[in-house]
């Protein structure tokens, strides 16, 4: 099942970003080292927010997340793993989402594709 927030987390892997960033009164962005980059420039509010993230919770998560102030959570995207991490100060959110470290770690270990060949050479099906 998709989710709205699908489209922001593969904006992200397009842009080979480092997270996404949700905050009230800010537009929704994409930071690469230290640049940031608008992908939605219309300004968030918390229930808009709050949205986007509950549908990628159990309920137990959810009641958490609402609850504040600080979480963190993990959601299966058709991207990849990814983790949420929330922070709320009385009517303010920020939600920060990257893809989780377990995932990045299983990307790196993965052999490139030109590296294939070599890895099986001499064993053709």
């Amino acid at each position: 099942m998709s989710n709205k927030i699908d489209k922001f987390i593969s904006a992200l892997k397009k842009a080979e970003g480092d997270e996404l960033v949700f905050s009230t009164g800010r537009p929704v962005r994409i930071r690469i080292g230290d640049d940031e980059k608008v992908v939605l420039d219309q300004e968030d509010g918390a229930d808009q927010v709050d949205k986007l993230v509950q549908p990628c919770l159990s309920e137990d998560e959810q009641e958490s997340y609402l609850a504040g102030p600080d979480g963190t959570y993990f959601y299966d995207s058709p991207d990849g793993r990814v983790k949420f991490h929330a922070r709320r100060k009385g009517p303010n959110i920020m939600v920060t989402i990257s893809f989780s470290e377990e995932e990045a770690a299983e990307e790196a270990a993965a052999p490139a594709a030109e590296d294939d060949a070599s890895v099986l050479e001499g064993f053709e099906s």
